[in-house]
Order: structure tokens, then sequence, then C-alpha cells
């Protein structure tokens, strides 16, 4: 926090902090770069969730409830390919209640790096849109970290996003970490995205 605040305060108002979507608007407005605060992997909150509230008096507005490992939470899926994302059992107890605070708090949660079965719990659960800021597609690249076309329609469904994951090993059909991976390879992944995007398709959620 202290080092965001130092580049803020560099910035001479070309990037601000964003804590609410007045803040995020009036930014836009005035043409300056927000930054929304952002946790991946909720080990810092606690089993109790007491660490929630600083965390979000200090600003916190999106969560990812894990990284890719378990915790008290849920199960991350470990880098693997080719493997489904189906990877492990889905949110604790304590981990759908950490779901719940975010929405009463109005923290955004983010599915990436969570397995598939905690993800249906988060599309359950959630009363508010919910995202995934950094996955791809499954059905192009056979990585646990991307999201199956079900998924993808589901966060489509709850009216979030799905942020685009440059990591190239996610991006490409064979998941290899090649520097040289042409930018008509990620336009493809990321048109299929969109095609995605605009099928008409309805979901139900079960725990």
């Amino acid at each position: 926090m202290a080092a965001l605040k130092r580049l803020v305060e560099r910035s001479a108002g070309q990037i601000r902090f964003a804590a609410s979507i007045s803040e995020l608007e009036a930014a836009r407005k005035a043409g300056a770069f927000s930054i929304v605060l952002n946790m991946e992997g909720a080990e810092a909150i606690g089993p109790g969730l007491d660490g929630l509230d600083r965390l979000h008096a200090a600003g916190l507005r999106s969560l990812g409830l894990v990284w890719s490992r378990p915790n008290i939470f849920g199960h991350g899926v470990p880098f693997a390919y080719p493997r489904s994302p189906v990877t492990g059992l889905g949110l604790s107890p304590v981990g759908k209640e950490l779901v719940r605070a975010c929405n009463r708090l109005g923290i955004m949660i983010d599915t990436s790096h969570l397995n598939e079965r905690g993800f249906w719990d988060v599309a359950a659960l959630s009363s508010a849109p919910f995202v995934a800021t950094h996955s791809c597609a499954h059905s192009i690249c056979r990585s646990t970290r991307n999201l199956t076309d079900k998924q993808l329609d589901a966060v489509r469904e709850s009216r979030g996003v799905v942020g685009f994951n440059l990591s190239v090993n996610d991006v490409r059909p064979e998941a290899n970490l090649d520097a040289n991976t042409s930018l008509d390879m990620v336009v493809r992944h990321v048109q299929y995205l969109t095609r995605l995007r605009l099928r008409p398709t309805r979901y139900i959620g079960t725990t």
C-alpha cells in the first residue's frame, strides 16, 4: 500500500487509486489511469475473516480466493497440461462464508487460479458479478489454469468479465512457453473468447 501511494503521488494526477465506482468514473473523465487493489490468494485474511474488514478499509476491492495451491478457503489448480481444471474439492465452509462476506462489502471475487468445483461454488453463492482477471480458453489450451466454455459462459451470465492472460503457455494450443509466439495465435484465442461472449446461454449453478 505504501508503494502504491508513492506511485500515485509521483504521477501528478495521471494515476489514481480507486476504491469506488465514483472514483473510477472521475478518473476516466479526467483521462487518468485507475488502480484497483486486488489480492491474489486470501491466506492473509485468516479463518475468522477478521483481516477482511481491515483490508477492505485499506482499499481492497478485488480478491482471488486462492493461488495455484490449496488454502483454508478452497483449492487452486496446479500448473499442469493437458489436464482438466477439476483437480480437487470445492470451497470449504469458511471459503463459502468468505464469498458471502465479499458480496456484503462490495469486494469483487476473482476466480482465476481456482479449480472448477470451487468456481461453481462461487457461481452458485455469489449475489454479485464475478470475474476471472487472467484466464484463457481450455478448449484451445488444455491447461488447468484455463476456463471451460461452460465456465466462460457462467462468468458472462453473472455480468462479469474475463481478462485475457498473455502467459503464452496458457495461450498456445500445445502449452509451450515460447517467446516467439505469434500475434496471430494470440488474436485467434481472443477471437474465440469474443465469439463465446456473443453466444446466448443460460446456466444453473450448483453447490
